[in-house]
């Protein structure tokens, strides 16, 4: 009986352990949005001014469009950009945040070369 249960679990093990290979060789980790000046999901407010576009992990993608939502006093303001650039708009809407509210970046697309279009993580920033 026990050699039965493995004669029928090595095919499955063998099956296993190839995904897993191959998943290996070829899992490249997905890109993702820098926003420079962040670090472990905070921002100065003096970094948070100074900041001017967002750039992609993956240098074969560049950002094309982008959305930032600030949430104060309850309410929450959401920007767009149409490129990977901070918009003056934002920039007026990050010049009146405090220290403890929180500024999200989502809807982050990037395109490779080819035209490829793929959506990166959001991400959210507490500034300190």
């Amino acid at each position: 009986m026990k050699k039965k249960l493995i004669l029928l679990a090595l095919p499955l093990l063998l099956l296993c352990l190839n995904a897993t290979l191959f998943a290996q060789k070829h899992n490249k980790t997905m890109p993702y949005a820098i926003i420079e000046g962040a670090k472990y999901f905070l921002i100065s407010k003096e970094n948070l001014m100074k900041l001017d576009s967002l750039y992609c992990s993956d240098n074969q993608f560049k950002i094309i469009s982008f959305s930032s939502d600030v949430k104060r006093k309850g309410d929450i303001e959401e920007v767009k950009s149409n490129s990977n650039l901070i918009t003056l708009t934002m920039r007026k809407m990050f010049s009146s945040v405090e220290t403890g509210n929180k500024i999200w970046f989502e809807n982050i697309k990037a395109k490779d070369s080819d035209g490829k279009v793929i959506i990166l993580n959001s991400m959210s920033l507490k500034v300190k």
